[in-house]
């Protein structure tokens, strides 16, 4: 009797084991992933108007593998293939039949899908872009820069900051849309009121409709009726609504730091704003980001940590491109190197999570690998990081 009760034990605790192992999983679509790929072919544009892009996620990805070289890490063969040249589908089948253990790309999101639906499962694909498909195919991961992801943790952070009621301005187009639509509802979810909203066109005269957005126009009308009923000047001052404690604002850097100051010309100087990443230009001492002063963003670490990075400090100095507009991608490809290194890992202890350039790496839902991005705040002329 009790050897049987022993044998039942054993079971219980295997079955309750597999179940957790099960969950550390987070998905029952992935194969067993080898420790190491022998071969990776990275399917990038590397001419067209995505080519800056493209040879910046591939300068990243060369870097790391190089810096993980002299840490004796065991040698890749790396293989590119140019998606402006040829079909995604054609380019994915011939660098499968030239040996790779691993796809890395492509980046544009038309490409991702129809990589999609060609992919057999049998290499796994790290594509770099998100097309949120609720099915993937097997070990089909989805991993790049989303300024929805922005806007989702920008809505997180403004509720733990204690504000409730947030205005959005943003522009009106899809991708603003898109974006916005992130912000609205995570920020419902978390129990948040939107309380107005303002999608402006390029050209568009600014000031006029801020101010019709906080209400001034109608605080001076309340003015002048009481200038009439009392038949004398009134000393006043304009108010602007009270019905919201923040903004969340989706600008070009051009744009935001026209928005900004009109904002707080407009009575509102003391007006929460946040923002995504979209917003830093990563120049520091400037007097350029006096405009968007103590206006809050989120952005990859690979930035505001700059000076942690040997490969930002080179780039920094000795290219002549804005070095801002090819950073990102450049953190992107040094990530996707990492994610490399360690699927396997990531794909087991999903909850765990990997310190990348682009953020904390962790698997979400639909073998979707997301980043948890950096604090800052612009002050004065410097950009401050806000600790976690």
């Amino acid at each position: 009797m009790l050897k049987k009760i022993k044998l039942i034990l054993l079971i219980v605790i295997a079955s309750l084991l597999a179940s957790c192992a099960s969950l550390r999983s987070g998905n029952t679509n992935l194969a067993a992933l080898p420790d190491h790929y022998a071969q990776i072919a990275l399917l990038l544009p590397l001419h067209g108007p995505y080519a800056r892009a493209g040879k910046s996620i591939r300068e990243g990805f060369l870097e790391s593998y190089y810096q993980g070289q002299m840490h004796g890490q065991p040698p890749i063969q790396i293989k590119f293939y140019n998606t402006q040249q040829g079909n995604i589908k054609q380019l994915y089948q011939q660098a499968v039949q030239d040996g790779a253990q691993l796809i890395i790309g492509p980046l544009q999101r038309q490409n991702v899908r129809r990589l999609e639906r060609a992919a057999n499962g049998k290499v796994p694909v790290i594509a770099l872009n998100y097309t949120k498909s609720t099915s993937p195919p097997r070990d089909f991961f989805e991993f790049g820069l989303s300024p929805e992801n922005d806007a989702i943790q920008v809505a997180n952070g403004a509720w733990q900051d204690g504000h409730r009621n947030a205005i959005i301005i943003a522009p009106n187009n899809a991708w603003g849309k898109r974006i916005s639509n992130a912000f609205v509802n995570t920020w419902q979810a978390l129990g948040g009121q939107i309380t107005d909203g303002l999608l402006y066109s390029n050209n568009e005269k600014l000031r006029p409709v801020i101010r019709s957005l906080l209400d001034i126009n109608q605080s001076v009308a309340r003015a002048n009726k009481l200038e009439k009923l009392l038949g004398e000047k009134v000393k006043f001052a304009p108010r602007r609504r009270a019905d919201v404690d923040m903004i969340f604002l989706v600008a070009t850097p051009n744009y935001a730091r026209q928005i900004v100051p009109l904002v707080r010309y407009n009575y509102a100087t003391q007006l929460a704003i946040y923002s995504i990443s979209l917003i830093n230009t990563d120049i520091p001492k400037s007097n350029y980001n006096l405009d968007v002063n103590r206006v809050k963003f989120v952005d990859v670490p690979f930035i505001l940590n700059g000076k942690n990075y040997r490969s930002h400090r080179q780039l920094f100095t000795n290219n002549t491109n804005p070095f801002q507009n090819r950073a990102r991608f450049y953190a992107l490809g040094a990530d996707t190197y990492l994610l490399a290194s360690q699927l396997k890992n990531i794909s087991s202890l999903p909850s765990q999570g990997l310190n990348g350039a682009t953020g904390k790496l962790y698997l979400g839902s639909s073998q979707m690998i997301l980043q948890q991005l950096s604090w800052a705040e612009f002050r004065n002329k410097r950009i401050a990081k806000i600790p976690s």
